[in-house]
């Protein structure tokens, strides 16, 4: 597992409906969604992921900047499928 420190994303989770969050210390992350960037200069640690579609499954990858805006080679990387729920 990784360590917790400024160059790391740790336990990045991914919800059924497309809800990003992980932890980690670090200026602002990149969030991928199927080797496409979909978010840059994110600076809180979770992101909704949008225009998803049911059943389909997606790879979510969340990469630390630096404040120099040096990105990080270690990132995490997670395989989620999509739900929506109905109420």
């Amino acid at each position: 597992m990784l360590s917790l420190n400024a160059q790391t994303v740790n336990n990045l989770y991914v919800s059924p409906t497309g809800w990003a969050m992980w932890e980690g210390s670090f200026s602002s992350c990149k969030v991928y969604l199927d080797e496409q960037m979909v978010a840059e200069n994110v600076t809180d640690n979770f992101f909704q992921l949008e225009n998803l579609t049911d059943g389909q499954e997606y790879i979510t990858t969340v990469i630390p900047v630096d404040a120099d805006g040096t990105a990080f080679d270690l990132m995490l990387r997670v395989v989620h499928c999509h739900h929506s729920f109905l109420f």
